[in-house]
C-alpha cells in the first residue's frame, strides 16, 4: 500500500530509532526501502537485524556515495506501493502515522499528495516545541522565499505523481526537498490537501551532527 524510502549515510547513532518507529506502526501494509549510500560506520550492521526479522525491510547498497537525491530516486523506481513517503535516517513517525495518512488518501479522489504537520525533536520526542503546521499563504511563493511551510517527512505522495515530475534533481547537493516541492507546486492542475489542524505524526530531528 505504501513504500517508505530512507537514504542512509553514516547514521548508525539514529537509524534504529527511525526503523523502530516503522516496526511499531498500527498499519501493516507497508514496505521500507533503505538505500545505504556507502556508509563507513556501523549503519549496515544495525540495519541487517531488521532485514532478518521483518521481510518488509529491504536494502540497496551503493558501491560509491551518490547523494540523497540519487538514493531517493532509486527507491521510487523500486517501490511497489501505491503511495510513497520519504524519511531521513534520523526521523521518527508516531504509531498511527501511516494508518492516518493512508486513510485520508482513501477518502479523497484525484489527489497528488497530502501534507501533515511535522514536529521536531533533538534527543527525544517532546524536547522541542517547534512544529511545521503553518500552511497559510501561497505555498510556492513561500518555498521560493525559503519560508518553508513543511518538510519532506510531512508529505505522502501518489507514486504516479512522483514519477510524472521525475522525482528528485540529482544535481542538487542541498535544498533537495525544496526543489522537489517547488517542482510539484508548479505543475498545472496540481491537486493536494493540507491538514493544518492535525496533530504532528512525523518528527524531524534537529541535531548538530
Amino acid at each position: 500500500m505504501i513504500s517508505i524510502i530512507i537514504p542512509v549515510y553514516n547514521k548508525s547513532e539514529y537509524i534504529e530509532t527511525t526503523l523502530n518507529s516503522l516496526k511499531n506502526q498500527s498499519f501493516n501494509e507497508w514496505e521500507c526501502i533503505i538505500i545505504d549510500d556507502n556508509s563507513s560506520d556501523s549503519s549496515l550492521d544495525k540495519i541487517h537485524s531488521y532485514l532478518q526479522s521483518d521481510l518488509r525491510f529491504k536494502i540497496i547498497k551503493n558501491d560509491v556515495n551518490r547523494g540523497a537525491c540519487y538514493c531517493r530516486n532509486q527507491g521510487i523506481k523500486l517501490a511497489s506501493g501505491k503511495y510513497i513517503m520519504f524519511l531521513d535516517a534520523d526521523d521518527y513517525i508516531s504509531n498511527n502515522c501511516l494508518k492516518n495518512r493512508v486513510s485520508k488518501f482513501k477518502e479523497l479522489t484525484d489527489i497528488d499528495f497530502l501534507v501533515f504537520p511535522s514536529g521536531t525533536f533533538k534527543k527525544s520526542i517532546g524536547d522541542s516545541s517547534m512544529i511545521w503546521n503553518n500552511f497559510k499563504g501561497n505555498h510556492l511563493n513561500r518555498f521560493l522565499a525559503h519560508d518553508l511551510p513543511w518538510v519532506i517527512c510531512s508529505v505522502i505522495w501518489q507514486k504516479s505523481f512522483l514519477k510524472k515530475i521525475q522525482g528528485f534533481d540529482e544535481t542538487f547537493p542541498r535544498l533537495q526537498d525544496v526543489e522537489l516541492h517547488v517542482k510539484a507546486l508548479k505543475c498545472n492542475n496540481i491537486n493536494y490537501t493540507v491538514f493544518s489542524e492535525s496533530n504532528p505524526d512525523s518528527f524531524y530531528r534537529i541535531d548538530r551532527n
